[in-house]
């Protein structure tokens, strides 16, 4: 995986484009709303330096986003305990606290005080920053005239005059006996613990901040990126500042070097590095800051556990920034990114021609798998949609170089520095995703014909509909191993267990009906109680659609073979059709029946005044022994009598009764107490779908 990873850099040009892949993306926004850039503007006029700032709208279009980014050079945040050096940042405590000061000291470290970018901070710093001799400095918001609101910054501000007063008065005064050193300082100390146990520098920016988003009208949570720009010229333009940025981004390479192999490409080198890896911003593989981690618990131990040449770490540092950028995927709260390995690399250089090309079919073909229906969500005309699904199918049939690929899916969660692994599903064929891909639209064509709908995107089947066909406890570590387990299934074609997808189709139903949504996956789709029942319907539909698609590829194991039905005349064809497309068992049918006719009496409960269909109360959705199914087909006769719906289903019921009465015992009965459930809302979900078409039929047959 490692070496794919390293590939990937390597493919990406380092050395000629690396800042263009060290750029790092912004979360999307809420509500859709706009994003903004504000500039922090200084001005030299009649020998001063003057203050005021503007903003500019971060462009939504994905190409004309990742411009923006890179021409304001927006390469994130440094992490962790490393000085914070960028001029493009999304916290504004930075660029008001010691981010200028750090830049400065940098560039003077590099032999670089008389660069443009560094005469320039230098004229920023001495005229609007409080610098203390210890490398403490905070931005002057009271010479910029704001006034200042909150009584914690004011009164940390007084204090820290008083402190900078005595200091400016020792220093005037040239005191240089030992005593007067301690006094300075003691000064100093207080002044850095002034600034930092007060928050200073985030109450400046809490205060900056709040000022700007009221004179612009923008809100704050819209301002995400704030930069400097100095007489016009930002100052992410002035030389060296790019340099600086790859340095920054590589130098720790540099930290402690010794010849040897690189554990990554095999080579003996010159430079070797045993602890590059705790400078990756994104992907860490191998903990290599930590001693209980080394051989001999020495922290010179890391020599021998892993070793990485130059070349190979600055490739990963770029494929780490590229893959989160270009190759990372979200379905619900999972994330994952997608990691090509190449089979044939003798000839890099001519992979290298087309390898963003390559790679951008392979996200297409994988994005198309993840997410169908949201990236058609916006074609509401059917001639276009089917358009554009003729054209996802031919690109994903088409096969290329591309497909001498092999896909790991990577899936991960990341908590601020901690890069957790969840699982992975490795060396998956491009071809498999035409094959799920192709599946999903037959199965859709049939849901569109058994089931109706407005569009065969309703029934639709990609990674994002199974992550919500399985109910999933939010904040549970554990929980994501299920879906990881659905996942590596359908795209390895291993065998799932036939009796833990019922389980989980069945838990899922009880969490509808009994309103259990809150704490789980569900909740996030923010269903109402008016669509509760209809979206149920829908998903234990599409639940035995996935059953259908495993079964036809014989991915499913535990699966008894038991006789299917054969032709039922005296059922209603939309009924009759269904099962005999579904293929099911007769056990199976007569529990689908009996959902059907408790879909039955249902609807007629409610429309007989009741807020609720109190027939679904006699389902216990923990299991039903074969015992209580009989005692249920019992009361469906007494309630379909009731609400006066017998005589529309007598022949359904017929049919039912005639398929339960093949199984006289419970030990004959060959369905799970699970199994009874499931089929059984199989059924009810299937009525229920249907409901609109039987009431118009019955309509009919009144006026008759």
């Amino acid at each position: 995986m490692l070496e794919a990873v390293t590939f990937i850099g390597k493919n990406l040009g380092v050395d000629e484009e690396m800042l263009l892949y060290l750029i790092e993306d912004l979360t999307s926004p809420k509500k859709d709303e706009k994003q903004y850039l504000v500039k922090l503007q200084f001005f030299e006029k009649g020998g001063k330096l003057e203050f005021n700032f503007d903003f500019e709208e971060i462009p939504e279009e994905d190409k004309s986003r990742k411009d923006f980014l890179l021409r304001w050079r927006f390469v994130g945040n440094a992490k962790g305990n490393i000085p914070q050096i960028f001029l493009t940042v999304t916290n504004l405590n930075y660029l008001v606290g010691s981010t200028l000061y750090n830049l400065y000291q940098t560039l003077l470290r590099r032999g670089r005080q008389n660069s443009e970018l560094a005469l320039s901070i230098d004229k920023v710093l001495k005229e609007y920053f409080v610098l203390l001799p210890n490398g403490e400095s905070l931005f002057n918001i009271r010479k910029i005239g704001f006034p200042l609101k909150n009584e914690k910054l004011k009164e940390g501000l007084s204090e820290l005059d008083k402190l900078l007063y005595q200091l400016k008065q020792y220093q005037q005064r040239g005191q240089t006996d030992k005593e007067a050193q301690k006094e300075v300082k003691d000064i100093i100390k207080k002044a850095k613990e002034l600034i930092k146990k007060k928050d200073l520098a985030k109450l400046v920016a809490q205060e900056l901040s709040e000022e700007i988003a009221r004179k612009t009208g923008v809100k704050k949570r819209q301002i995400v990126l704030w930069t400097i720009v100095l007489n016009d010229r930002p100052l992410v333009d002035l030389s060296p500042y790019d340099k600086v940025i790859i340095e920054h981004r590589t130098e720790g390479f540099e930290e402690e070097v010794l010849e040897g192999y690189c554990s990554i490409c095999g080579e003996k080198k010159e430079r070797v590095s045993p602890t590059a890896f705790k400078r990756l911003q994104f992907f860490k593989p191998y903990i290599t800051d930590k001693i209980g981690f080394a051989s001999e618990l020495d922290m010179k131990g890391f020599s021998r556990n892993f070793l990485i040449c130059e070349e190979c770490f600055n490739s990963l540092l770029v494929a780490e920034r590229y893959m989160l950028s270009n190759l990372g995927f979200r379905i619900g709260n999972i994330n994952f990114l997608l990691l090509p390995s190449f089979l044939l690399t003798h000839d890099l250089e001519e992979w290298r021609v087309d390898f963003s090309a390559i790679v951008e079919k392979l996200k297409r073909k994988t994005q198309n798998i993840v997410d169908f229906t949201g990236q058609v969500r916006s074609i509401t005309d059917e001639t276009e949609f089917e358009r554009k699904l003729r054209e996802m199918l031919q690109e994903m049939g088409e096969g290329g170089i591309e497909d001498k690929a092999l896909l790991t899916f990577l899936f991960y969660q990341k908590a601020q520095s901690e890069f957790r692994v969840l699982g992975l599903i490795e060396d998956v064929a491009p071809s498999r995703l035409y094959q799920i891909f192709r599946k999903s639209n037959q199965l859709s064509n049939t849901a569109v014909e058994l089931l109706g709908g407005v569009s065969k995107r309703d029934w639709w089947l990609d990674l994002t509909k199974l992550y919500y066909l399985l109910p999933l406890k939010e904040g549970d570590k554990t929980e994501h191993k299920k879906l990881l387990y659905l996942y590596n299934g359908l795209l390895k074609r291993n065998p799932l267990d036939y009796n833990f997808l019922i389980t989980q189709f069945v838990i899922l139903a009880r969490i509808y009906l009994t309103d259990s949504l809150a704490g789980t996956n569900q909740e996030r789709r923010r269903i109402t109680q008016e669509n509760r029942d209809w979206v149920l319907s829908q998903e234990i539909l599409r639940a035995g659609l996935l059953i259908k698609l495993l079964k036809e590829e014989n991915l499913l194991k535990g699966v008894r073979n038991l006789p299917e039905i054969s032709e039922m005349p005296d059922l209603k064809p939309e009924i009759k059709s269904y099962l005999l497309e579904m293929k099911y068992n007769e056990p199976q049918a007569a529990l689908f029946l009996m959902g059907y006719l408790i879909s039955e009496v249902g609807k007629g409960q409610y429309s007989s005044g009741h807020k609720s269909k109190p027939i679904l109360d006699k389902i216990n959705y923990q299991g039903m022994s074969w015992q209580k199914v009989q005692q249920l087909s019992n009361l469906i006769f007494e309630k379909l009598r009731q609400y006066d719906k017998l005589r529309f289903n007598e022949q359904v019921y017929s049919e039912m009764k005639k398929l339960m009465d093949k199984y006289r015992g419970e030990k004959d009965w060959p369905l799970t107490s699970e199994e009874n459930v499931f089929y059984i809302l199989s059924g009810y979900a299937f009525g229920s779908r249907m409901s609109g078409k039987k009431e118009n039929l019955e309509e009919k047959e009144e006026e008759e």
